[in-house]
């Protein structure tokens, strides 16, 4: 494993940076910029998948379903599908072991 380099981009921290979050360096939001010149609506349609995770999430959840994998890049802004995958359910206990950013 190569050692962490925070000048070196990363795309789960362009996303993040995309998404509003703060998990992200200087070279992440250069590399952002760029793609943006190239595909301006890069943000929006991160921000559009997001939001469906979202829904998607709530959806399952209120069907039934109580477990979740989710395999992403190791970041976790506040909208990724943990936390909203372990909002509290009445008489469901909660399993999350991902910290809360919901303050």
């Amino acid at each position: 494993m190569e050692p962490f380099d925070p000048t070196r981009p990363n795309i789960a921290r362009v996303w993040d940076y995309w998404l509003g979050g703060k998990e992200n360096f200087a070279a992440d939001r250069e590399l952002a910029k760029k793609m943006l010149a190239v595909h301006p609506v890069s943000a929006q349609m991160a921000r559009e998948n997001r939001d469906f995770l979202g829904r998607a999430v709530s959806y399952v959840t209120t069907s039934g379903v109580r477990q979740f994998i989710d395999v992403g890049a190791g970041l976790c802004p506040a909208t990724c599908a943990i936390p909203a995958a372990s909002l509290p359910i009445p008489g469901w206990p909660n399993l999350s072991t991902w910290p809360s950013r919901r303050a």
